[in-house]
């Protein structure tokens, strides 16, 4: 039980500390793919948690069964005497209850991920089906090309890997621009970062009052929009894909399962991209996220192993 006890303590921690903490870390957009490792790594860290919590309060349950015979030998008496039986069937009826409660709970959110994952997919498939079908494809464009005055470009994640732009945005941009912007859309698709983008919406739309899921979820998509631009200014250059957001900033009415060029808080990316991190600004930047990953990581690996080995130590002087 004092193993469960302190993994719960552990996520309320991430939970409470976590999302002001981890936006000011990763807020300059300095190596935006260990920003985003930093955020996927709180989440699961307090994900394992509750899963590491309810696996250790049903085995000990399970173990005890129904005898009232003395489990666990932890370090917390009072606890022990309840799941054991100590204070009456009612009691124990009732920690028995609370692990069923979480085993379904963590059931439900499971389903409910996966339900919006697979809206996600289906929403993709079916607008990328439909642009196919009224756009056409241009020789020496790798993209579909709707006809609508908007500047706009964006990809859709479906089996395809379909870039769609706009004719409004083929007006508006250069050849060199236009590459720019496919370069970014095409870093979207090979980096799979439709994957992420619909795990964090879906965890976001599971867990809605816990801020590190749903700002996670809002930093995560920014964070990989600046992932997308480093892709395009190495291939390009900085100062023709800062030309290219000028030229689309107009744009609007990107669907809701489409990564666009122009996504994401386009304000902090244009402002990254005009001061690029200097000097040992990046290599800091690096090291500080890697440390926070694997504290993150090891976290709930460390609060169990700890737990548990005091727990025996007491067990074994009470011997």
């Amino acid at each position: 039980m004092s193993v469960a006890m302190c993994l719960l303590l552990y996520s309320v921690l991430a939970l409470t500390a976590g999302p002001l903490a981890l936006t000011r870390l990763t807020r300059g957009g300095d190596a935006p793919g260990l920003g985003v490792s930093v955020w996927l790594a709180a989440m699961l860290s307090v994900l394992g948690s509750w899963i590491s919590a309810t696996i250790f309060l049903a085995t000990d349950v399970v173990h005890t069964g129904w005898t009232g015979v003395a489990m666990w030998r932890a370090c917390l008496a009072v606890v022990r005497n309840v799941a054991a039986g100590g204070y009456g069937f009612l009691v124990q009826a009732i920690a028995l209850a609370i692990v069923a409660a979480a085993v379904f709970g963590l059931g439900r959110l499971g389903w409910r991920v996966q339900c919006a994952l697979s809206r996600a997919d289906r929403q993709a498939a079916e607008h990328a089906h439909a642009a196919r079908i009224v756009g056409r494809r241009y020789p020496g464009l790798d993209a579909v090309v709707l006809d609508g005055r908007t500047p706009a470009a964006y990809c859709v994640a479906d089996p395809t890997r379909t870039t769609i732009v706009t004719t409004g945005a083929l007006q508006v941009l250069d050849s060199a621009q236009l590459d720019a912007v496919l370069t970014h859309e095409r870093a979207h698709l090979d980096e799979h970062h439709h994957l992420l983008i619909a795990l964090t919406r879906g965890l976001a739309t599971a867990l809605p009052g816990l801020a590190l899921f749903t700002r996670g979820a809002a930093e995560i998509a920014r964070l990989l929009e600046m992932r997308a631009d480093d892709a395009a200014v190495r291939a390009h250059g900085r100062q023709t894909l800062l030309e290219a957001f000028a030229a689309l900033t107009a744009g609007s009415g990107v669907p809701a399962a489409a990564l666009a060029a122009t996504g994401g808080d386009m304000l902090s990316r244009v402002q990254r991209l005009m001061s690029p991190p200097r000097g040992r600004r990046l290599p800091l930047a690096v090291c500080s996220r890697l440390v926070v990953t694997g504290v993150l990581i090891t976290g709930p690996i460390a609060v169990a192993t700890v737990t548990a080995m005091n727990s025996g130590l007491c067990s074994f002087a009470a011997l």
